[in-house]
């Protein structure tokens, strides 16, 4: 008697681990029927009590509930249910993935591990998705999953762009160097072109922004450290891309010949972006005037019918060089006579060269050489009277123009045409 009551005992206290147990086994066979919403349903009821779960099982339960939930994902994109697509959470998938491996048996972390990385790849494109989007939120969840998963140089270097276009320039720097030294001590397998603008944002943090919040449209003056450590990156940057470049010579004849034209595309975009920010680099530090001169020069010569670099040389060598400068600036006219940066430039130069030469006129006590000053800051105004014309019959609206003709026209005493721009000048400035 004492035998068969000990024996019920036991059955009693079994019962509810056969219950738990069998709902995982009802879940594996609703998956391999390919019943997943039914499979996640037992699954969900056996996780709810883990302890109760015989060893071996728990590890299968969290396996086969992210593989069902990714079997619903397939057959929902299959049917074209947007609705059920939606509603599957991957990164709930990701989870039980991540519990199958830390329960692992010996029998499901790898399985596992191969699941995640899978998942991974889904997770960067649709990280990448959301941040072309510009749907930071969802962006942030799938990458700083991905990067759960494995934390390589593509996840950060997509992150650090979301805590850019979030304003958060200091967290942003960081990922970009955690990311240009993950890719330095682990290079991938294939060369990779895009790598170089990595850098190429982590120079413009240097350059444009400080501290956690930073505008770039607000005035900034970074410090020596920083403008330095932009040509640095800068410099880095294109060392790295030359260098990925000789790895995709090295495996050309293994590459589609569309595919290769699609690397030679971006190494040239990339090669132009990186020697356009430095150029820009160039410009905004007047410490390295003498090196931005020799390095304009440079790509004046490589492409003499670039208006922009024609323009921006220019302007660098009003400072060390005015008769260059004048010629350069005549040069892009040349090339674009619609642009009006070039004929305002040049202008401005002129109108500058004739103020000071009014100023030694009022000082001059002598009157011969004050009369020579006054001539000359009339020839210049003169230089500068048809510059600005053509900038303002290119840009009609343009307050700053009309002003400099006002002023020429009170300098040369044309009285007509100044009451004209100062009737105008009234009309675009409102008073």
């Amino acid at each position: 008697m004492k035998k068969s009551i000990f024996v019920a005992v036991l059955l009693l206290l079994s019962l509810p681990l056969w219950a738990q147990n069998s709902k995982v086994k009802a879940g594996i066979a609703a998956y391999e029927q390919e019943d997943y919403e039914k499979a996640v349903t037992e699954f969900d009821a056996a996780l709810k009590k883990v302890k109760k779960l015989k060893s071996g099982y728990l590890p299968q339960a969290y396996f086969y509930r992210g593989k069902a939930q990714l079997g619903i994902l397939k057959k929902a994109a299959m049917a074209g249910d947007m609705e059920k697509m939606e509603s599957v959470d991957l990164l709930t998938a990701k989870d039980d993935f991540q519990h199958a491996i830390a329960h692992d048996d010996g029998n499901w972390g790898e399985k596992a591990k191969e699941e995640l990385d899978k998942l991974r790849l889904n997770f960067v494109q649709l990280g990448l998705t959301y941040l072309n989007s510009k749907i930071y939120e969802e962006a942030q969840a799938y990458l700083s999953a991905a990067a759960e998963i494995e934390d390589e140089y593509v996840v950060n270097d997509l992150l650090a762009q979301i805590q850019m276009d979030n304003g958060e320039y200091k967290k942003a720097g960081e990922l970009f160097d955690k990311s240009i030294t993950l890719f330095q001590t682990n290079k991938p397998e294939r060369p990779d072109l895009l790598m170089a603008y990595a850098f190429y944002r982590r120079a413009m943090i240097y350059s444009y922004y400080s501290g956690e919040y930073f505008p770039m449209d607000e005035l900034y003056e970074p410090t020596k450290e920083d403008v330095e450590n932009a040509f640095a990156t800068l410099k880095d940057g294109q060392r790295v891309l030359e260098e990925e470049w000789s790895r995709a010579e090295a495996i050309k004849a293994t590459i589609e010949p569309e595919r290769w034209t699609q690397w030679s595309r971006k190494y040239a975009t990339a090669k132009d972006d990186l020697k356009r920010f430095e150029l820009d680099l160039y410009l905004k530090f007047p410490d390295k005037a003498k090196e931005a001169l020799g390095k304009f020069e440079e790509a004046v010569k490589a492409e003499p019918n670039n208006y922009i670099l024609r323009v921006a040389y220019a302007s660098i060598l009003e400072k060390t060089d005015q008769e260059k400068a004048i010629y350069t600036y005549k040069k892009a006219i040349e090339i674009d006579k619609n642009k009006e940066v070039a004929y305002f430039n040049l202008g401005s130069m002129y109108i500058n060269t004739a103020a000071e030469a009014q100023e030694k006129a009022n000082v001059e006590t002598d009157a011969q050489k004050a009369k020579k000053h006054t001539w000359e800051m009339k020839l210049n105004m003169t230089k500068a009277k048809p510059l600005f014309e053509k900038v303002l019959e290119l840009s009609p609206t343009s307050l700053a123009t009309v002003r400099a003709l006002k002023l020429i026209t009170t300098q040369l005493e044309l009285t007509e045409e100044f009451k004209k721009y100062k009737a105008l000048e009234a009309e675009l400035s409102g008073y």
